[in-house]
């Protein structure tokens, strides 16, 4: 290993060291003294901070998958890797590779870093404002977008649902979505099951943005049908672009 390499695996392994510390700090600490105020502090603040979390994972998953190591450990896939490594269900493997999938950061094959899928989703969870739960539900509503929607409007879909997420509830996120959804293809005849299927014909792994693979893993065809701008998208979503503005949802 080279003395680069080993710096930076003392830094992450004085990082893993503090965190562990840290909780065990919190399993020990006296609550009772605490505050009724400071007790919802404390929650939302250990919240953001597991959500935090969340995506550092989501990063060793990309990691583990740019590296090969699944195949190099005698694995057939990246969701066998975790159940074996972390003794979690498969249920729970399928869906952390289906997410860092789409909010993970991977490079292209000269080495560049290339944006999430989602990126404003991935940025949300990154600060800590939003959960797995709400990051599940914006990926369920994007996928859902017809082949026929425009690069720009996609884009301007995901921002507005980040964004809600980032105030509100994954129900808010998922009515909020319903709508825009019905924005965007108020018809219903804009999918098809061609376009369902290469959807579901993704996989995890590294990737090229030559190759042809990032565009269809993003979901980002240029094909212009629909016009919507962004302010319509935002009145189709009932004005929710801020966390102050978000209203509770309804069905």
């Amino acid at each position: 290993m080279s003395s680069t390499g080993g710096l930076a695996s003392d830094q992450v392994r004085e990082h893993l060291t503090a965190l562990d510390d840290a909780v065990s700090g919190l399993l020990d600490a006296d609550l009772s003294a605490v505050s009724d105020s400071d007790v919802v502090l404390i929650m939302q603040q250990l919240e953001k901070s597991l959500r935090r979390a969340g995506a550092v994972s989501l990063r060793l998953i990309v990691e583990s998958a740019e590296r090969s190591l699944p195949a190099t450990l005698g694995y057939n896939s990246p969701n066998k890797l975790l159940v074996e490594v972390l003794r979690v269900s498969a249920a729970d493997a399928s869906a952390r590779v289906a997410a860092a999938r789409d909010l993970g950061l991977f490079h292209t094959t000269s080495g560049e870093q290339m944006e999430a899928a989602l990126p404003e989703t991935a940025s949300a969870q990154r600060d800590g404002d939003i959960g797995a739960d709400h990051a599940r539900v914006i990926r369920k509503i994007m996928r859902k977008i017809p082949h026929a929607v425009t690069n720009a409007d996609v884009a301007s879909a995901e921002s507005i649902l980040a964004q809600c997420a980032r105030g509100g509830t994954p129900e808010d996120v998922e009515s909020a979505g319903h709508r825009l959804l019905a924005h965007l293809d108020p018809d219903g005849n804009l999918g098809d099951d061609r376009e369902r299927s290469r959807r579901r014909g993704v996989s995890l792994g590294r990737q090229d943005s030559e190759s042809g693979i990032l565009g269809r893993h993003r979901g980002l065809p240029v094909t212009v049908i629909v016009t919507t701008t962004l302010d319509q998208l935002e009145k189709a979503a009932g004005g929710m672009t801020t966390a102050d503005s978000f209203p509770s949802a309804t069905r």
